[in-house]
């Protein structure tokens, strides 16, 4: 198997195990538009069902910086994620840090397949500038944005906030 797809499979098999775990349903679009997941959650508190779009990347050789991590995001995804959408879903950059080494992907112990790939989220919105650049974007994703079940909860209540807004408006006006 080629390396990068190796590593690309892995890193949004570990973002697709993560938010099953945490109770969460994921949908890929049929047609490759950039946002590799959708991620949505339908219960008693959210029957209409808001979602989050995000992107996967996967890199084994991210050195810290500054409590960042930089990463060299390719410009269709920067654009992609940048832009300001006032009615669609939110967008976020899911990076996964994989090790460098292949076999240590999964470090499997009694309690599991402990997989060795940390996940880290951003929002890029609003962080296009106009300038199209050909290749790739450095962005400084923080290392303090660790994506935790709580996490993923926060930015999923966001949406639906979000969402209730643009239905009803500021004030509320909707059941809730």
């Amino acid at each position: 198997m080629n390396p990068q797809q190796h590593q690309g499979d892995f890193g949004e098999a570990v973002v697709r195990a993560f938010c099953i775990a945490a109770g969460f349903n994921l949908a890929r679009y049929d047609v490759d538009d950039g946002i590799d997941f959708v991620i949505t959650k339908r219960d008693r508190k959210h029957r209409r069902a808001p979602c989050i779009e995000v992107q996967v990347k996967s890199c084994s050789t991210l050195v810290e910086r500054n409590g960042c991590w930089p990463y060299a995001l390719d410009a269709d995804a920067f654009e992609q994620l940048s832009d300001e959408d006032p009615v669609g879903p939110p967008q976020y950059l899911l990076l996964v840090r994989v090790p460098p080494d292949s076999e240590k992907f999964a470090d499997p112990t009694d309690s599991g397949p402990g997989f060795n790939a940390p996940i880290y989220w951003m929002s890029l919105k609003g962080m296009g500038d106009g300038r199209r650049n050909t290749s790739s974007r450095t962005i400084s994703v923080p290392r303090a944005n660790l994506l935790t079940q709580e996490v993923l909860i926060k930015l999923f209540e966001e949406a639906a906030e979000d969402d209730r807004r643009r239905r009803y408006g500021d004030g509320g006006g909707g059941s809730r």
